[in-house]
């Protein structure tokens, strides 16, 4: 699996799918997520402090859609899309990568991170 740095994590870079797993999921399957070997080497789904970290990295390119694409693309290739997170409650939620939000639509990416 390809990562990248981003402060204190190590992040998962997007693959086509993950070998044990999805990499698109909805509710039922986040929740039931078994993360096997990945978990016991200390990969978890991001808090959401994390993943709007995350957010914040890839969005800090100015307005222009070339350039805010070419920067979420070139931290971990980060596209216009929604992304799961945790919340502190053990809740499972949805970031989307466009508006910097919630989001309560079917499914969300999965991009797991682990502390370094």
């Amino acid at each position: 699996m390809r990562t990248f740095r981003a402060g204190n994590l190590e992040v998962a870079r997007e693959e086509i799918e993950y070998p044990d797993f999805p990499l698109i999921m909805g509710d039922s399957e986040i929740e039931s997520l078994d993360l096997g070997n990945y978990g016991e080497e200390g990969w978890r789904i991001p808090a959401l402090e994390e993943i709007k970290y995350l957010y914040d990295l890839a969005n800090c390119a100015s307005y222009d859609r070339l350039e805010w694409n070419s920067q979420k693309w070139s931290i971990g290739n980060f596209g216009d899309n929604t992304y799961w997170a945790v919340r502190s409650n053990g809740d499972f939620i949805m970031w989307d990568f466009i508006s910097g939000s919630i989001d309560y639509g079917a499914k969300a990416r999965l991009r797991l991170v682990r502390n370094i």
